[in-house]
């Protein structure tokens, strides 16, 4: 009968892959985010194709369509978040431990949560003046105004424009931070983590 013992160099490698082999589902979150990046474009798209620059008001349909495309906006804005916040939790277990990072590091915030792991890890730092951190810092921010929303005195005239360009300027910056955070955080986090197994913080995602 042969000898089904394990090597010691077996044992280590099966124990490694298991490290990084955990029920995880934050990868699902991106596909929702990235599913409602592309419905947010076309309907904008449509959008721009029923407007009529000459009439006073817009049509009907041309409304609807810009009520969907704020909703797919931030499902697209909220998911992204939850996908970061997942995958920084998952990459803490990895390297530190589950009963480490939920008794010490689980109730820092998003921001914090990541210099702190990645530093703890890899003894490198998250470049704070990068696009990557400038793009997770936008995305977080409005992404807490959504889910914390509080209300304002209501303006009038030159004031209600202002603020609602701004509102808006705000509104499209943060879709495009639901992208780029994420984009620029796994090309950066892949020069100060590259692991095989799990490369940068996101892993193969």
């Amino acid at each position: 009968m042969e000898n089904s013992e394990l090597t010691d160099e077996q044992t280590e490698e099966l124990l490694t892959l298991a490290r990084y082999n955990r029920s995880s589902v934050p990868s699902y979150f991106w596909d929702i985010s990235v599913e409602h990046q592309e419905l947010h474009e076309k309907y904008l798209c449509s959008a721009k194709s029923l407007y009529d620059k000459e009439a006073e008001w817009q049509s009907e349909e041309y409304y609807s369509i810009g009520d969907r495309s704020q909703k797919s906006a931030y499902i697209a804005i909220i998911f992204a978040v939850m996908y970061i916040e997942g995958a920084i939790y998952n990459f803490g277990c990895i390297y530190l431990g589950d009963d480490y990072v939920q008794r010490n590091l689980d109730r820092l915030s998003t921001i914090s949560k990541i210099t702190v792991i990645l530093r703890m890890v890899t003894q490198k730092d998250l470049n704070t003046d990068g696009q990557a951190y400038e793009h997770l810092k936008r995305l977080i921010k409005y992404r807490n105004g959504l889910i914390h929303p509080k209300s304002k005195p209501t303006k009038f005239g030159k004031e209600a424009f202002l603020r609602y360009e701004k509102e808006k300027s705000d509104y499209h910056r943060a879709i495009d931070s639901a992208k780029k955070a994420i984009e620029y955080l796994d090309k950066e986090t892949r020069k100060i983590n590259n692991d095989e197994h799990h490369p940068g913080l996101f892993g193969y995602f």
